[in-house]
């Protein structure tokens, strides 16, 4: 665990709507947010440079210079923009949480935690702050821990605390909750529920993988929100046309945390998506909730 994830993890793309934007200014970012998922990244500084003349300030799209600077690795300009949009706009969340990853880059970590804290008092149902400061106190602990062994290499709680935490941080981060359940039959019954939850996005990446659109869909509620602006009916023409034309598929998930809020739950991982000589990966989100028993996802969000 030489180097905190959460940057390729969490790096949110979507900022928040403004009833004001200008006209036409939506289609742009669309296109500069897909040059920037493609890695073209110079050719996104060229184009926001262009969009800058056309809508000087606008939020959205000083958002996504943010991200584009991340991506080049310009930390310090990055911090300079997004620490500006924390000013104008304090009580939007994604601004702050983009300064936190940086900051984690830089394994500063005390001041990625203070950041994120200012991240939940913006918006206390803001999941990602909440998985990104639980990757945080994991690394603490590890880092904790791993100075004891330096000292005394033959602590043997160190060392299983050690491995107990690389394996808790690569595979099931947890969100901070207001009230912690201690209770050995809370935890179990908890436990059995995630177990559900995974399970159901382990069958929905094999029935995308296998082509299988009757399972694939039934992973689906029926009143999920597709990401585009389209109903549930053309979402779902739209997914088995770019599915089911494909020879082969392969997806892989890594780095996956599950964590429950209210009655939903949060699942994020790395995607991994390959299919012919095309090959991507990307970072998501999905949300799902239980639904006739059965565990249903309701929204996607991804970069």
């Amino acid at each position: 665990m030489n180097k905190i994830k959460i940057i390729k993890i969490f790096l949110a793309i979507l900022f928040f709507q403004w009833v004001y934007a200008a006209q036409g200014i939506e289609g742009e970012l669309k296109k500069l947010n897909d040059l920037i998922q493609n890695n073209k990244l110079e050719e996104a500084t060229a184009s926001s440079k262009e969009l800058e003349k056309l809508y000087p300030g606008h939020p959205n799209l000083l958002f996504l210079i943010g991200i584009i600077e991340t991506r080049k690795e310009n930390y310090d300009q990055a911090l300079l923009i997004f620490n500006d949009l924390t000013v104008k706009y304090p009580n939007y969340p994604e601004p702050y949480n983009n300064m936190a990853v940086i900051y984690a880059e830089r394994n500063q970590l005390d001041e990625a935690i203070k950041i994120l804290e200012r991240a939940i008092n913006t918006n206390k149902s803001y999941a990602t702050a909440y998985i990104n400061l639980g990757d945080i106190y994991s690394k603490k602990a590890a880092a904790a821990y791993g100075q004891v062994l330096k000292i005394d290499e033959k602590n043997k709680i160190a060392q299983n605390k050690l491995q107990l935490i690389d394996e808790f941080f690569n595979y099931k981060p947890v969100i901070l909750e207001n009230k912690i359940k201690v209770a050995a039959d809370n935890q179990s019954n908890q436990n059995d529920e995630k177990n559900l939850v995974l399970n159901r996005v382990d069958l929905w990446r094999k029935a995308w993988e296998m082509q299988d659109m009757d399972n694939y869909f039934a992973s689906y509620a029926n009143n999920y929100k597709p990401s585009e602006d389209i109903s549930h009916e053309q979402w779902r023409k739209l997914r088995n046309s770019r599915i089911m034309n494909k020879n082969t598929i392969r997806v892989t998930l890594d780095q996956i945390s599950a964590t429950k809020k209210n009655d939903q739950y949060y699942v994020s991982f790395i995607q991994h998506y390959s299919s012919g000589k095309f090959k991507d990966s990307s970072s998501k989100l999905i949300i799902l909730q239980n639904i006739d028993q059965q565990w249903k996802i309701v929204e996607e969000l991804s970069n």
